[in-house]
């Protein structure tokens, strides 16, 4: 006769305990997963009724397929930041490169890939989620249906109050679509950049002697009497061209015309080099490319108002190489057999670099990722002067007083 301890089973692994809250979870995925299913294999279907249809049920289905595409994108970002938030973040300093594939960056590309968008596109569907939250989201989706909202939103001085300003205008104006949302974004901006204060002169010692640089010898010509004189005279001329107009639609032309002429007159090192990178920035609606060539370059550098000189912008693109923020990559091995001439080589984002975005765009505020941003950019300067000087002038000058 077997006693209980006979009967007694040993077992490799304790066995697995499932919450309810996890169960009730993965039964509400399977019910939207077969309801989208559903969907599908009766799209078609639908699509061939609506000839028989009242003019009231098209209507009424008109609407339930906007509700249907609000949740639709929103579930989408709101997999996208779960994703990322799961990922590991890879333990080191800036540079560190993720060669195993487990850190943000190798989710983001993973996601990207089964999704056949831009790794741009997840960081930006994350950031969404990360910014306003469902609830807010949800909140507003009875007036802002359309994702291209919130991406503009986040790109604002205040994604907050922007997002409040979206709901009141498309409340006030049925009309009011993304690309006016886009122009809000970008009057904001150009508003809050004004409202920067301006950094104060420095105070150099009589007797104080530098070297003189390549990149102090560029920024002396931008900065000569002679060329900030003519610069101001075009804006304060161009300034009340809005007042004078016999067409309002003249006025963005004449606004565009003026902020260009204030950029040029406000021109920098830095400030050429983050016109470059906006290229990659992903933050004007439309999907950022992973790489583009010098003619792209050129090309978008001139229809925003940012265009250079041949040789500032060489110049440019090598110090972003040395600092290790834009790489330049040859397409020799993408030649056809029967191709002949130069392959005109590329540029994209460093690994590295891209990584460091990431980052930053986790920080929890726009002051926290502006000022992040801004240390990265003397980080980097600061490493590479290491080896060349001239860098050097790049960075801040310390104040000094006159001898007394």
């Amino acid at each position: 006769m077997q006693t209980p301890r006979d009967l007694t089973v040993e077992l490799d692994h304790p066995p697995v305990v499932v919450s309810e809250a996890v169960v009730r979870s993965r039964d509400v995925v399977a019910n939207i997963i077969h309801l989208c299913h559903t969907l599908e294999e009766r799209r078609d279907a639908l699509l061939a009724a609506l000839p028989n249809l009242e003019i009231d049920e098209i209507t009424e289905i008109r609407m339930s397929a906007r509700i249907v595409g609000v949740w639709a994108w929103l579930i989408e970002c709101a997999c996208d930041a779960e994703a990322l938030e799961r990922a590991p973040k890879q333990k080191g300093g800036r540079g560190k490169v993720d060669t195993n594939g487990t850190g943000r960056v190798a989710a983001a590309g993973q996601q990207a890939y089964i999704d056949g968008k831009g790794v741009n596109t997840v960081y930006r569907n994350a950031r969404i989620i990360k910014t306003f939250g469902q609830e807010t989201i949800i909140a507003s989706g009875k007036s802002l249906q359309e994702k291209e909202f919130y991406v503009a939103a986040t790109c604002a001085p205040n994604p907050h109050k922007t997002l409040d300003m979206f709901v009141e205008k498309k409340t006030d104006n049925p009309f009011f679509e993304p690309k006016d949302a886009w122009e809000v974004v970008n009057h904001l901006k150009q508003e809050a950049e004004k409202a920067k204060p301006k950094p104060k002169a420095q105070k150099v010692g009589p007797r104080r002697i530098e070297t003189v640089t390549p990149f102090m010898l560029e920024m002396a010509k931008l900065k000569s009497v002679a060329v900030q004189a003519e610069l101001a005279g075009h804006v304060a001329a161009v300034h009340v061209w809005p007042d004078r107009t016999v067409d309002p639609d003249l006025v963005v032309v004449y606004q565009f015309v003026e902020s260009v002429l204030e950029w040029h007159s406000n021109r920098t090192v830095k400030k050429d080099c983050e016109a470059i990178l906006k290229i990659f920035a992903a933050d004007e609606g439309t999907e950022a490319p992973y790489s583009v060539s010098g003619n792209y370059i050129v090309t978008w550098l001139n229809g925003h108002g940012r265009s250079m000189s041949t040789g500032d912008l060489t110049n440019r693109l090598a110090l972003l190489g040395t600092l290790k923020m834009l790489g330049e990559r040859t397409r020799e091995g993408s030649r056809n057999p029967r191709q002949r001439g130069a392959i005109t080589s590329v540029y994209s984002l460093e690994e590295s670099y891209e990584s460091r975005l990431a980052e930053i765009a986790d920080l929890e505020t726009r002051a926290q990722q502006l000022d992040a941003t801004e240390r990265d950019w003397f980080e980097r300067i600061e490493l590479a002067a290491k080896n060349d000087p001239a860098l050097e002038s790049l960075l801040p000058q310390k104040q000094e007083t006159k001898a007394a």
